[in-house]
């Protein structure tokens, strides 16, 4: 569900899903503007501690993934 700032986004979802990635588990995201496949993209000037993963997809819409404290998944 989307976590940010927009009043007309509040109730638009993303779809994630945990999948394995050679020896790791990953996030596989869709794009919630085209529905197609986001590939994870770097946080340029983040602070490495934030726990933020940002993906992008063809298009070039750009989502960011944030954990919540309750363990679910936010996106803005």
């Amino acid at each position: 569900r989307y976590v940010g700032e927009s009043p007309g986004l509040k109730e638009v979802l993303t779809h994630v899903r945990l999948v394995r990635k050679r020896y790791r588990a990953v996030y596989a995201v869709n794009c919630p503007f085209c529905e197609k496949s986001m590939e994870e993209s770097s946080l340029s000037g983040k602070r490495p501690e934030a726990r933020e993963q940002r993906f992008k997809c063809g298009e070039g819409h750009r989502v960011s993934l944030i954990p919540a404290r309750d363990g679910m998944l936010g996106w803005r």
